[in-house]
């Protein structure tokens, strides 16, 4: 029967419109909330960098991926994660293929799929975060099919209908709350019975103790079942041998020694406060780590070091860097993207903005629009053709600023980019002992980079440094000459108000104080103006001296009627100096006499912890009179004394650069004197100040320069060591930062500096 009543005729049809028809279900033709641009991002991220995966998991579980490839290459990428194995297309096809489950996620040409997708790894924890929404959208439709599905059944009462709804939605949210939570009832018992046992056993502790009181009096002791993490700041559990030297303001100590309140030298020059310094402890796993230029430290298995590994530096050496489009092109691209950041953010078609920017960022549009996503309202557009306009509706991203944004972060990121890795900077002991040599050749894999200058206030010098320097370098070791064929080396020394007289038919000159400035007085007998060539003459001439007897001798220009001494102020015989401040500090020889260095050539510890700009002098002394520059800039100076050239290899290393030590056997009159030390350096700015010398060197050097090279770790069973804490501007890890040689430099993860004396025993 038709609505009307009437009998239907079989067999026989009638057109019908549109409206009259059956409408099929929207929910039919959807797909579930998705993106599975974000999930390649995501995974390919994690394949390239060890850091994107830490920022992923705290976002994301593999459950939360649309696609179930992408959730079983996730899960195997954690599993390696976990087991510290790296994660890499080649390990991760090992762990699919293991699994049986390559296939199921299009075999190991797909990993390398995702790696290519994937702008920079450094973004992971943003595309982490897209991928999370989806996900939360898709959890969102299911719990709305199931209360749908409460609504229909009615096979309960309807307020707890309603409960079961509301916790459908709260679920939705982070399922990570059944995690970290437990309804009150499931944890009470437990609690009462660790109560009641504690009471049992009178306030004591119930558990296996550890030993530490505090740690005890928190824990109660350790349980059966239980997990116990114990963690401490940066610093604690790391350890250097007791007699490692450490560089002060004010000279040296030693690990063993250093208490709280002390003062170290930071990685930046600058003193640091030590806060804290543990108990000696024992027991403890150590190596000895031995560096590029002979150094060799104790340190403990975990003790960390800042390094940079063949890779790292291989990766940074590539300097020559290229870009997809021109610089014009980038010019354009950024100048639209400010004038629409300046403007109120709107949904925008790929046609409005390739118009201002450029065709030739197409690939670049479809890219950046991927993670900005499109509307679901298209937009109008009018075009003409066969000169008649003609109006169709585009599809628009969801945000002009947004897209803009991400299209000058891609244009600008340079060519390879995207296939640079994140290298870690911080390793243990332990860690670069499994890692110290890399490739086929077998070369050194850490290496640890030369510090900044020591920064020290200026010191009071009784001899100016540069004369000092040319001294050490040139000068006779008993008196106050010296040895120079450069005129240049003289002026400089006369440069600092030195008097240098030659000496006759020789190029030894004859260094003195400069003599003291006499003003002009008046004759004691004629009353005439006249300027004295001594403190103790009173007339003008021989024939007013011989009329002036001793006791007639007067006050008649200001002048005291007796000489006095420059220093004590004491009558004298007659000239500036009494005989006891003469031997004192009236020459140049007695300076050096007060220095310590005459007899016993060396660099005194007061120069040695000078300001920056006083010991460069004293280097550039040293170096004008006796070093040598080869054609290549490096830098040699030579000696025969054992002493100053630790000291002057102490000196360079404090200025900042990586210096080495060679000896070879030279004929000389004493077996002290026949050993030859020689320095090397190459640095990158003057040290010298000899014309001749200064030509040779070169402003830019090579890297390895900056830098030395752990060559060996090895065992040595246990030792008594200690960590200390300093005070650091920069907030980074406390521990005490390694020094190399005579000097400073820093290998490990904090900003204080440590020096090894080790090479002088």
């Amino acid at each position: 029967m038709s609505a009307r009543g009437e009998p239907l005729r079989v067999g026989r049809w009638r057109w019908v419109s549109v409206t009259e028809m059956a409408q099929r279900g929207e929910e039919f033709e959807r797909m579930p909330p998705h993106d599975v641009a974000a999930e390649q991002c995501v995974l390919g991220g994690m394949l390239l960098s060890k850091d994107a995966i830490s920022d992923v998991i705290e976002v994301i579980r593999p459950t939360d991926h649309y696609r179930p490839a992408h959730q079983i290459v996730h899960e195997a990428i954690l599993d390696l994660y976990a087991r510290g194995e790296p994660a890499d297309p080649i390990t991760v096809s090992n762990e699919l293929s293991r699994r049986n489950e390559l296939a199921r996620i299009g075999g190991a040409p797909y990993l390398h799929t995702l790696i290519a997708s994937v702008p920079t790894a450094a973004n992971a924890g943003y595309y982490a975060k897209i991928v999370r929404e989806r996900a939360i959208l898709r959890r969102l439709v299911e719990a709305g099919t199931r209360i749908v599905q409460f609504g229909y059944a009615g096979d309960s009462d309807a307020d707890d209908l309603v409960d079961r709804a509301q916790a459908e939605v709260y679920a939705v949210t982070d399922r990570r709350i059944a995690e970290d939570y437990h309804p009150l009832s499931e944890i009470m018992p437990q609690a009462l019975e660790e109560i009641e046992a504690i009471g049992a056993h009178g306030g004591g502790i119930s558990g296996v103790p550890t030993g530490f009181a505090d740690l005890d009096a928190l824990t109660n002791g350790l349980h059966p079942g239980q997990m116990v993490v114990v963690a401490a700041r940066p610093a604690v559990g790391k350890a250097l041998a007791l007699d490692t030297p450490l560089p002060t303001p004010d000279g040296w100590t030693t690990m063993g020694a250093v208490q709280p309140g002390d003062y170290l030298i930071g990685a930046d020059g600058k003193p640091v406060k030590v806060t804290a310094a543990t108990e000696v402890m024992h027991g403890r796993p150590c190596h000895e780590v031995e560096f590029s230029d002979g150094t060799v430290i104790v340190a403990d298995a975990e003790h960390q070091w800042r390094t940079t590994t063949r890779a790292a530096r291989r990766q940074a050496s590539q300097e020559v860097r290229t870009w997809y489009r021109p610089e014009k092109s980038r010019t354009c691209l950024r100048d639209a993207c400010a004038a629409a950041l300046a403007e109120p953010d709107r949904p925008v078609t790929a046609a409005e903005v390739l118009g201002a920017v450029g065709k030739e960022f197409a690939t670049t549009l479809r890219t950046a629009g991927s993670a900005v996503g499109v509307i679901a309202t298209r937009i109008p557009q009018v075009y003409m053709r066969n000169g008649k306009p003609y109006t169709w509706k585009a599809p628009a991203y969801a945000s002009r600023h947004a897209l803009l944004t991400g299209m000058v972060q891609r244009a600008d990121r340079c060519a390879g980019d995207w296939s640079r890795d994140d290298h870690p900077s911080i390793f243990t002991t332990r860690e670069i002992a499994a890692t110290l040599r890399t490739g086929t050749d077998n070369r050194p894999n850490h290496a640890v980079a030369v510090v900044s200058p020591a920064q020290f206030p200026e010191a009071e010098l009784l001899i100016q440094p540069y004369t000092l320097g040319a001294w050490l370098g040139d000068g006779n070791t008993a008196a106050a000459r010296i040895t120079s064929v450069d005129p240049e080396i003289i002026a400089e020394i006369e440069s600092e108000g030195y008097v240098a007289v030659r000496q006759q038919n020789s190029i030894a000159y004859a260094l003195r104080l400069p003599e003291p400035e006499h003003r002009s007085r008046t004759c004691a007998v004629c009353g005439k103006e006249f300027t004295p060539k001594a403190p103790q003459v009173r007339t003008c001439g021989q024939s007013c001296g011989g009329k002036l007897r001793g006791n007639q001798w007067q006050d008649r220009s200001g002048f005291p009627s007796l000489p006095a001494c420059r220093s004590c102020r004491k009558p004298t015989m007659g000239g500036d100096w009494c005989g006891k401040c003469y031997l004192k500090e009236g020459n140049l020889r007695a300076l050096l006499r007060r220095v310590g260095v005459l007899g016993n050539k060396h660099i005194p510890a007061e120069y040695l912890r000078a300001s920056e700009m006083q010991r460069r002098a004293l280097l550039a002394g040293l170096l004008d009179t006796d070093g040598y520059v080869s054609k290549s800039g490096q830098v040699q100076f030579a000696v025969t004394s054992q002493r100053l050239a630790h000291d002057t290899r102490e000196l360079i290393l404090s200025l900042g650069y990586q210096a080495s030590m060679t000896t070879k056997t030279v004929p000389g009159r004493t077996p002290e004197s026949s050993t030859c030390y020689t320095i090397t350096f190459t640095p990158g700015d003057p040290v010298c100040r000899l014309p001749r010398k200064l030509v040779r060197q070169r402003a830019v050097v090579h890297p390895k320069n900056k830098t030395r090279y752990i060559t060996d770790v090895r065992p040595v069973g246990t030792v008594p060591v200690r960590c200390v804490e300093v005070d650091n501007a920069d907030n980074m890890d406390p521990d005490a930062q390694l020094g190399s040689g005579l000097g400073l430099r820093p290998v490990c993860d904090n900003q204080a500096w440590i020096a090894d004396r080790g090479v002088l025993a």
